[in-house]
């Protein structure tokens, strides 16, 4: 028995060791800074939804502007191996995951939270408008379709937006 015991230990221990050093030998991607993300995002969309040249620097120009306004998220992922860009707040700290007086982690918004929310929409729905007189019809319905798929793939948690459907 507790030789059984003893391996199993011993089995855990070295598992751990070895996926230690699998993530170290993971090389350190460079990080992006605003434009190139900007830069990035302009390129698959003018790829996406077929824009020309004129449109193309009309959208980088409206995604440069849009960059800091919508958060590290609204231009891409977040660059490989860095760290984190800060969740809620944005003053630096990260969201610690524990009970909230307030409730906001899994139970209701908080008002603070209702209002990011909001001022998040509002500023989406002024970028959706300048990137609308960029694009043709054709161009920006399918850009809707998009972003709509989208929505639909990653409901909101929280109590704000779409949910996702419980049984």
């Amino acid at each position: 028995m507790k030789k059984t015991i003893m391996t199993m230990i011993a089995a855990v221990l070295i598992s751990g060791t070895a996926m230690a050093q699998d993530d170290q030998k993971r090389p350190e991607r460079p990080r992006m800074d605003k434009k190139e993300m900007t830069q990035k995002r302009t390129d698959r969309m003018v790829k996406q939804y077929g824009l020309n040249s004129k449109q193309a620097k009309q959208l980088q120009t409206l995604n440069l502007n849009y960059a800091d306004k919508m958060g590290p998220h609204a231009m891409g992922p977040r660059p490989a191996g860095g760290p984190r860009p800060p969740r809620h707040g944005g003053k630096g700290e990260q969201m610690v995951p524990q009970g909230n007086p307030q409730k906001g982690l899994m139970g209701e918004p908080t008002e603070e939270m209702k209002k990011r929310f909001a001022k998040h929409e509002e500023t989406r729905k002024a970028y959706n408008a300048e990137l609308k007189k960029i694009m043709t019809a054709e161009q920006y319905s399918k850009y809707e379709a998009d972003e709509a798929k989208h929505r639909a793939m990653h409901p909101r948690r929280g109590g704000h937006g779409p949910k996702a459907k419980k049984e």
